[in-house]
């Protein structure tokens, strides 16, 4: 743990090599002769929501900005609330107008070349993760503080269901952390059959507990939390 002072500028820089340091990555060709490490964690939607997070912050909070890295997620905690009546995905659809809390702070950051039009941000993160299959969470902490979470790949991120965890309690364990998993990964990690899985999923559909985004190719699930 460590706790580190500086100006916006420094701060980002530290946060995104703090989290690229400390995440796995891949190697992909991308010529004859070259080779490109790939972190497991977009790095775009990394900066992005890094970025975002120093630009919309409450800086009369008590609290800090702060990143934690877990076995299953990295999470990025930012001491300002979402503006109200409106969701990360709210922005992930054009014609949302933005909140400015700190606009001067905005306009340098967009100044340096960090940000680029307002309310983007979010929509390219969405559209980094759906490309990349990576899974993301948010939600609004009790200290007013916002936390957005991109879930790390691997067995890591499904901890051992708890005992006696019926089928449909371990289908919504597995999808929260891995959104983008197909019906024959669910049924196997559930240790049932394709149909079995296909009506418990069905189940959770009716109930209104998830849903599903886009088509059964390329789509995903989200788990709607009450």
């Amino acid at each position: 743990m460590d706790v580190v002072k500086g100006n916006i500028i420094e701060l980002i820089g530290v946060a995104m090599d703090y989290v690229l340091s400390h995440i796995d990555s891949v190697y992909e060709n991308v010529g004859a002769l070259s080779r490109e490490t790939v972190p497991e964690t977009p790095k775009e939607a990394l900066r992005e929501v890094i970025v975002n997070a120093f630009a919309h912050a409450d800086y009369s909070s008590n609290t800090c900005h702060q990143v934690f890295i877990y076995k299953d997620r990295v999470s990025i905690y930012n001491p300002g609330y979402f503006p109200l009546g409106l969701k990360p995905e709210d922005y992930a659809a054009e014609g949302v107008d933005p909140v400015e809390r700190n606009p001067k702070i905005y306009d340098i950051l967009h100044c340096l070349g960090f940000v680029e039009t307002y309310a983007t941000g979010l929509r390219k993160t969405f559209d980094v993760c759906q490309k990349t299959r990576t899974t993301i969470a948010y939600e609004q902490t009790t200290q007013g503080g916002f936390r957005f979470e991109f879930f790390r790949k691997g067995d890591a991120i499904f901890p051992p269901f708890s005992d006696g965890a019926s089928d449909e309690q371990k289908l919504l364990s597995i999808l929260t952390r891995n959104s983008f998993l197909s019906l024959e990964e669910l049924a196997k990690r559930i240790g049932k059959g394709k149909v079995t899985t296909h009506g418990k999923i069905s189940n959770l559909v009716s109930e209104g507990k998830v849903k599903r985004i886009g088509s059964d190719k390329t789509g995903h699930w989200v788990v709607i939390k009450k």
